[in-house]
């Protein structure tokens, strides 16, 4: 069930002073949920990410000082352990048991843990438990430390208010203990350009000179309908020279751009056309792209996979429209005909992009799937195409390519749970558990 990439096997630096000191784990999925086994993220920290305003940022985050009055500290991640996850509608049951590392003691080092979500969609509250066994000593005894919380958020339009309490209790001996309390709180705010087609200025009162698109051309980068011949991604470009500006922002470090199904798509395209990243590299901005479950991808040439999902020629009796952008480099709009497709594969594949796809994100009749044939061209469903796009680029870049793939299991094609995914949050704020 471990989300990985196809042609890549690594292992994770030592750290901590452990070899292997990642996640590592197997099992199965099935109606009833999830049972896995292995070196885990504990239920307390899968759930708890979720309401932390920072996500697990490591500078600025809460979590980590969880049990920080002594050495104990709360870890995010145990080895030996079992970890069941189900979801039953809008309640997410999460428990985990650690068998820890003695083994002539299964207390020693052992933990265990639950918690249990309740996402609403606009409204979503959480509690968590923890506790934790230290290593036996020579008296036959062990520390403890007991860890609750409660949590919640609230989704305001573009504004998610986010806080919750926290109590920490650690005995060091059967005699003496020691306790903290933790009340924390943050508010996250969301930019994000909104594309409006022609359509919804005829439903809405919109101003003149707001500008529309005809369908969903502005995905692909095309000029908009009225009032004047803007690309979307000159829109996108305004947004980058404005972050780029150090007077406005001379504390940013990194810029995101993530997306999902449709958005996915157009995260994917900016990267592949994106003219003014460089204002931000320039000013030692870190630029990463998320690419989540997109129907489609832009192909360079014209291979497509095969019923293998190798990228091998494609026959264009079969879809004689196969390579007309977005799918490929043919009849490409202005904003990105100014350069070869050889150009913008170069710049392509020097960008740090995460490609994710929901392990049940697997369905070729799912409604929003693109099925016209130039996408049945790439793969019968998001699953496959995401596998092959991602073979096909690294075939053509077998050395310094800084992307990723990973496959969030138990998800279907549903936004909430794909950019909220510990893969998805590991590539947008380098958060941890994502590392096979």
């Amino acid at each position: 069930m471990c989300g990985g990439h196809p042609g890549r096997h690594e292992f994770a630096n030592a750290s901590a002073g452990v070899l292997f000191n990642r996640t590592a784990a197997v099992g199965l999925t099935n109606a009833y949920g999830s049972l896995s086994a292995g070196s885990q993220y504990t239920a307390m920290y899968d759930t708890l990410i979720k309401y932390d305003p920072m996500v697990f940022g490591q500078q600025y985050t809460w979590m980590p000082t969880t049990g920080s009055v002594d050495g104990f500290s709360f870890k995010a991640r145990v080895n030996n352990s079992v970890k069941y996850v189900g979801r039953f509608g809008g309640l997410t049951a999460t428990a985990d048991y650690s068998f820890g590392g003695s083994a002539d003691s299964f207390q020693s080092s052992a933990a265990y843990g639950g918690a249990l979500d309740y996402d609403m969609g606009s409204f979503a509250a959480a509690v968590a438990y923890d506790y934790r066994n230290g290593a036996i000593n020579s008296t036959g005894m062990w520390t403890k430390s007991r860890n609750w919380s409660a949590s919640a958020r609230e989704q305001l339009g573009d504004v998610t208010l986010m806080g919750g309490y926290e109590h920490y209790l650690f005995n060091p001996t059967k005699g003496k203990s020691v306790s903290s309390a933790l009340w924390f709180g943050g508010v996250r705010y969301l930019i994000a350009p909104q594309f409006l087609a022609t359509l919804d200025t005829r439903v809405h009162d919109e101003p003149a000179d707001l500008l529309r698109w005809t369908g969903d051309a502005w995905m692909g980068g095309e000029a908009a309908r009225a009032p004047l011949p803007i690309s979307s991604y000159e829109v996108l470009d305004a947004i980058v020279a404005r972050l780029a500006d150090r007077k406005l922002f001379p504390n940013l470090r990194h810029v995101v751009f993530a997306g999902h199904s449709g958005g996915g798509q157009v995260v994917q395209r900016y990267a592949v056309a994106a003219r003014n990243i460089a204002a931000l590299t320039g000013e030692g901005i870190d630029v990463r792209y998320v690419v989540a479950s997109p129907s489609t991808y832009a192909y360079f040439d014209a291979q497509r996979p095969n019923a293998q999902g190798i990228a091998a020629p494609f026959d264009a009796a079969q879809c004689s429209d196969f390579n007309q952008w977005k799918y490929g480099m043919d009849n490409r709009p202005p904003y990105l005909d100014d350069r070869t497709p050889a150009q913008l594969e170069a710049t392509y594949a020097a960008r740090r992009i995460d490609y994710l796809v929901g392990g049940a994100d697997d369905d070729p009749q799912q409604s929003a799937l693109d099925r016209t044939c130039a996408a049945e061209a790439q793969g019968p469903q998001r699953v496959a195409r995401a596998e092959a796009y991602y073979r096909y680029i690294q075939s053509r870049h077998p050395d310094g390519l800084k992307q990723s793939f990973h496959i969030v299991p138990g998800v279907g094609h549903n936004g909430a749970r794909m950019l909220t995914s510990v893969c998805a949050l590991a590539a947008m704020f380098d958060t941890q558990g994502c590392e096979q």
